[in-house]
Parts: C-alpha cells; structure tokens; sequence
C-alpha cells in the first residue's frame, strides 16, 4: 500500500514543471529525497536482520565444535543440516550473498576441525 502511494504520488509530481510551479518544485524534490531516505533505511534494516540471522547460524554451527559428548558423524550431520537451512534462507533472500559467504567459511572451519578430531 505504502509503495502505491508513494508511486501514484511520486508520478503526480513529475507532471508538474518547476517553470509552472516553482514552490511545487521544492516540494517534488523534498518528497523525492524522503523517499530516498526511507528507502535507504529500509536497506539498511534488511541488511541488519541479514547479518544477524548469519551470525546466528555461524554461533550455532561453532558451539558443534566445543560438543565433545556426541559422535562426529552426528555432529557432521547437524552442520550439514544448518547448512541446508542457510542455503534455503539465501534462496529465499532471507540472508545476503556476503553472509552466506561467511557462514561457508566458518561452515568448512567446523567441519574440518571435527574431521580432525
């Protein structure tokens, strides 16, 4: 609803002309600039909930490896599954490309160490 005000208006300004109307003009391009504000705000809020859902994923992916009382195989099979999980969430743009590249390098750090051990 917001977007389609926000379009309908933006598109009543743009058939106004500053030569017409001058203060109409000042107007058009305030309102301009506060949709490109709130729109920058948005991003930047997407981004936020991005980062911390990865993080989340990376912090739980690395409390496996201090778990000494199950099997590896287990343990493989749980950073597996969280890996799983984090590939939906990146399909469906739950998590950004730069997250999801995070998560993968801490995702082979995990399971490299419990290969190891």
């Amino acid at each position: 609803m917001y977007q389609l005000v926000t379009r309908l208006n933006h598109q009543s300004l743009e058939a106004q002309t500053p030569q017409s109307e001058p203060w109409l003009f000042c107007i058009k391009k305030t309102t301009r600039e506060a949709i490109e504000r709130e729109k920058q705000l948005v991003e930047q809020q997407t981004e936020q909930k991005q980062r911390e859902l990865s993080a989340r994923y990376i912090k739980a992916i690395v409390e496996l490896l201090r778990d000494n009382k199950q099997s590896r195989d287990l343990l493989q099979q749980k950073i597996d599954k969280t890996l799983k999980e984090v590939a939906e969430k990146l399909i469906l743009e739950e998590i950004s490309q730069e997250s999801f590249r995070t998560f993968i390098e801490a995702y082979k750090t995990t399971r490299d160490a419990i290969e190891r051990n």
